[in-house]
């Protein structure tokens, strides 16, 4: 909640041209937060947790565009949200199974 007011802020004072920063945000934990502007929402992830409802962490770009800003295109290796249809053997999985896929 706290980070929406944050944004809502930010957003805020750069309209008013308050701010030329561009600086990225940090939680407490020093870890930084890229703003997600995917059109797909195939993002890049590091496991299955990284993605929405009906994604996982795939070895490749299987459906494009990826990446954060989609610049990146179908069939290049790197770790993507992809769809589960795309999940079509364990090894397409970064985690080596397609099991986050299996609906009931």
């Amino acid at each position: 909640m706290l980070r929406f007011f944050l944004l809502i802020f930010l957003a805020a004072l750069t309209a008013c041209g308050a701010s030329d920063d561009t600086t990225p945000l940090t939680d407490s934990g020093g870890d930084t937060e890229p703003e997600v502007t995917s059109s797909t929402g195939f993002i890049e992830c590091a496991s299955n947790t990284d993605c929405g409802d009906g994604l996982f962490c795939a070895i490749e770009c299987f459906q494009g565009p990826c990446g954060a800003d989609d610049a990146v295109s179908a069939q290049t290796v790197g770790q993507y949200c992809q769809p589960c249809e795309e999940c079509v053997a364990d090894s397409d999985a970064v985690d080596g199974s397609c099991e986050t896929c299996v609906t009931e």
